[in-house]
């Protein structure tokens, strides 16, 4: 990283204002705050549809999404939003009216509502927030006796994304949703450089990632996973002889026929995991000779295909490299899930095509088989498309 302290020098140089005696810097829609020694704290607005100076009044709202604030304007409009942007009708009885704000100020009114005044600049009031989504301050900034604008932190992704230490290493305008203005930060830690925009409490840039050096398994939460083993001495997530799996009756707790019934097509899955009239126990068992045979375990297949969908998921890139080799990642998602027909908690909303591209050589999988494959040795039956052979994952990670 290079030596950029999260102070008001560097926030400056980046074209920031300081906020009257704050140590609050604003540019176009982010506000930043130096908050500790080793990174900042980045705002977004509350909610960009409201017009704070039109407000009139402020309250707490009883909204179920997290802290909740009700608003109402000069011309009447009241509005209630969760911290996390839902909302918008307020509850029977509980529309606030201009009386109810008459002679009192915004300051007191947000006193009212658990804001406590800023130390250093009297126009800024906070609230601390400490949910799953949201952690640090709501910000209101207050001028001439009106909110100038209400801000939060972040959402946790960006914060998941940055870790604990990071940088502010730029600022430009973009063009946001249906062309309208927007802002992009972007962002360094030690592992990569990407871009958040303003919009949608700080969404990643999809595309804006670069990659400083390759991500371990250990910070993509690859850990070993913890063998069970069943009555029949089948161990779930080990290694298993195929002899073993030719006597089992049952597996992951459900009989065999069982089992069979929910992966043919149009039960489970509309496209199924087997073909119609295709042997789980045939499929496990050749599948199991194969990847012996070649000294390797289903473990050890499994783990560059969690890679790589953990590489995505957790917005590192459409790119990485892994042992070596330069790959790149298509992926389409979905808005329904597909889950397990294993009953073992485990799901997913998207495809993958995974390319070598030291070597051209490609392969499709969708992003429950890793977990098939390191728990069941089941890389889906020969009479589905979403059949990923075990030989395709050597040619494309051909250091196994």
């Amino acid at each position: 990283m290079t030596d950029l302290e999260p102070g008001a020098g560097s926030f400056e140089k980046l074209g920031f204002k300081r906020i009257g005696n704050s140590d609050l810097f604003i540019q176009g829609e982010f506000v930043v705050e130096n908050a500790s020694e080793t990174s900042p704290s980045i705002f977004v607005d509350y909610d960009s549809h409201t017009d704070w100076p039109g407000v009139i009044g402020i309250k707490l709202g009883k909204g179920f999404g997290g802290l909740s604030l009700v608003t109402l304007t000069g011309d009447g409009d009241a509005i209630e939003r969760t911290i996390n942007g839902s909302g918008g009708g307020i509850w029977r009885g509980e529309v606030p009216t201009e009386a109810e704000f008459r002679g009192r100020t915004i300051e007191s009114q947000l006193a009212d509502a658990g804001f406590d005044p800023d130390k250093k600049d009297e126009h800024l009031f906070r609230k601390r927030v400490d949910e799953d989504e949201y952690k640090g301050y709501v910000v209101a900034w207050v001028q001439d006796g009106r909110l100038q604008r209400v801000l939060k932190p972040v959402h946790h992704r960006v914060t998941e994304l940055t870790g604990e230490k990071f940088e502010i290493a730029g600022y430009k305008d973009i063009k946001g949703f249906f062309g309208k203005p927007a802002s992009a930060l972007t962002l360094k830690n030690d592992l990569m450089q990407f871009d958040i925009s303003s919009e949608i409490d700080g969404r990643l840039v999809d595309g804006s990632q670069r990659l400083l050096r390759s991500a371990t398994e250990e910070e993509l939460g690859l850990n070993e996973f913890e063998v069970v083993t069943e009555r029949s001495g089948f161990k779930i997530g080990g290694v298993n002889s195929t002899d073993l799996i030719h006597s089992l009756d049952s597996l992951a707790g459900q009989p065999i026929s069982k089992l069979e019934e929910r992966l043919r097509p149009g039960n489970d899955s509309m496209m199924g995991f087997l073909g119609q009239n295709e042997s789980l126990i045939s499929i496990l068992a050749d599948d199991n000779d194969f990847v012996l045979s070649h000294d390797l375990t289903h473990q050890d297949l499994a783990l560059p295909l969690f890679y790589a969908r953990e590489h995505y998921l957790q917005g590192k890139g459409r790119e990485f490299t892994y042992k070596g080799r330069k790959f790149s990642i298509q992926a389409t998602a979905y808005r329904g899930m597909q889950f397990s027909p294993f009953d073992d908690r485990t799901g997913t909303n998207i495809d993958m095509v995974i390319k070598n591209e030291d070597t051209g050589a490609s392969l499709s999988y969708s992003g429950l088989l890793p977990d098939m494959i390191q728990r069941y040795g089941f890389y889906e039956g020969k009479g589905t498309s979403y059949r990923l052979e075990p030989s395709k994952i050597l040619e494309v990670f051909d250091f196994l």
